[in-house]
């Protein structure tokens, strides 16, 4: 595979084919749509009108006529919107669906514009990472495969190259900077959250959630976090402590309940009913197998939303040792084999990424280890995030209820179709209802992969009780690093 770049006009490019950042009438417009069109002649025109148009994510391929590329390969472009409209998924849609009719059509050299940059108004730098990436993995399967960037001004192709040259944000991170990210991915992820938590998509779309807000459905202040951060710093809080005991864990819970421990502002809020009634269980005395609910209809996200540290603890385990003790930890309020799969997934997930994979890589291994673990009958509830769907499914497909299925398929898809941390919050928050679950899974993931520098500061800033964040998060990532012998 070759990536090339070039300036200048892409119709003056002799390769098998050229990508055209069309309208979705496909009958010719400004910019290089308009300039296509002017040099193939109008020969093309009538091609195109037989099409039918052409919807945005989506490719359509004709002759080049009086080109010298043998074809055209229209795609429609997003309009850009702030980033909160699927913007970033459909323009990667313009890469895939492109190269795959290039692949089904024997074409080997194909050049593409900074698609969707111009009068459309997407940010260069936000769509050259994006095409680059894109076309990389794709081009990945495809040694014989030429690609080539052809960029209208000297600016653009300064931002393509140094696109290129750059390695993923992620790559040259220190684990320590990635376990940073991710626990404050999640806190700042959960306080986004907070005000807004069964607010409507419909309703989010009409006013979105930008930044922190404060008040709104638990009437708190900006930066306040939830049960998820509480659970989640009681875990620490005990694996600290007392390295991984299940009762230390559940005493850490009643304290939190009871007396505010580790909660925002000294008072606990918003306890969910599976948690309620584990608590309950354990403090009548009843066995450690008994403490957790087990039926169906409890697969409630309430412990796939704490289960971070046990994943960061157990590192420096094997991977069957990690995946035992997720299930153990879920287990002590969610001990259905559903809950304690997306717990094992999850865990499996961040390993991989803390090491340094790509989603997509880690995606792969999680899948690979997860499977023996599953029985026969769980696999169609997970068979979206096995096959990799979930990452291009349109945005109304994705459901963010407080199911733990609909929580981990709606991070994926938010982290996967994002180019920042900043961009796979806000959209998880905005796709409503569970908002501050689904948005520090998707925080959680998403710090890993952009380290606690790619956080925006005056978010972490807001959030409550910082100073007992910022102590907790560095004594917890020593432990780790030395566990892990960093």
């Amino acid at each position: 595979m070759a990536l090339n770049f070039f300036q200048g006009n892409i119709t003056d490019l002799e390769v098998d084919a050229i990508v055209n950042a069309a309208n979705s009438s496909l009958l010719g417009g400004g910019g290089v749509d308009g300039a296509i069109h002017r040099a193939a002649g109008p020969e093309l025109l009538a091609e195109c009108r037989m099409l039918n148009g052409c919807k945005t994510g989506k490719a359509k391929i004709t002759k080049g006529y009086k080109l010298k590329a043998k074809h055209v390969i229209h795609t429609v472009g997003p309009v850009w919107q702030g980033g909160q409209n699927n913007e970033a998924t459909l323009l990667k849609l313009c890469y895939q669906n492109s190269l795959e009719l290039a692949i089904e059509n024997e074409i080997k050299s194909i050049a593409f514009p900074a698609i969707s940059c111009g009068v459309y108004g997407y940010p260069i730098k936000k769509a050259a990472q994006i095409a680059i990436e894109t076309c990389k993995a794709f081009a990945s399967e495809y040694e014989e495969l030429n690609i080539t960037f052809c960029l209208f001004s000297e600016s653009d192709l300064e931002v393509y190259q140094n696109t290129n040259s750059q390695k993923s944000f992620s790559c040259d991170l220190k684990i320590s900077e990635r376990i940073q990210g991710s626990l404050y991915g999640f806190v700042v992820g959960d306080a986004l959250g907070v005000p807004v938590k069964f607010i409507t998509r419909d309703q989010l779309t009409e006013s979105p959630v930008k930044g922190m807000r404060g008040h709104g459905t638990h009437n708190q202040a900006p930066g306040t976090w939830s049960d998820d951060t509480s659970m989640t710093l009681c875990t620490i809080s005990s694996l600290i402590n007392d390295n991984f005991s299940p009762s230390s864990i559940m005493s850490k819970f009643v304290d939190w309940t009871e007396n505010g421990f580790m909660a925002a502002h000294g008072k606990a809020f918003d306890v969910g009913n599976a948690t309620k009634e584990s608590i309950a269980r354990f403090k009548a005395g009843i066995v450690s197998n008994e403490w957790g609910c087990k039926n169906d209809w409890q697969n409630g996200n309430g412990s796939l939303m704490r289960i971070l540290p046990l994943s960061l603890f157990t590192l420096s385990e094997t991977e069957s040792s990690a995946l035992e003790k997720s299930f153990l930890c879920s287990a002590l309020t969610h001990a259905h084999i559903r809950a304690k799969l997306a717990c094992g997934y999850f865990t499996l997930l961040i390993r991989k990424l803390i090491n340094g994979q790509s989603l997509e890589e880690s995606l792969n291994s999680a899948n690979t280890a997860i499977v023996p673990y599953m029985p026969n009958e769980e696999k169609a509830h997970f068979e979206s995030i096995l096959n990799h769907s979930v990452t291009k499914k349109p945005l109304q497909e994705i459901s963010s209820s407080g199911y733990v299925i609909h929580t981990l398929e709606a991070a994926i898809h938010c982290v996967a179709t994002t180019s920042s941390y900043e961009e796979a919050v806000l959209k998880a928050v905005n796709l409503g209802d569970d908002t501050d679950t689904t948005a520090c899974i998707t925080g959680a993931i998403a710090g890993i992969i952009y380290g606690r520098k790619g956080i925006p500061n005056n978010w972490v800033d807001h959030l409550a009780e910082l100073q007992m964040l910022q102590s907790t998060f560095n004594d917890f990532n020593e432990i780790v690093c030395n566990r892990k012998k960093l």
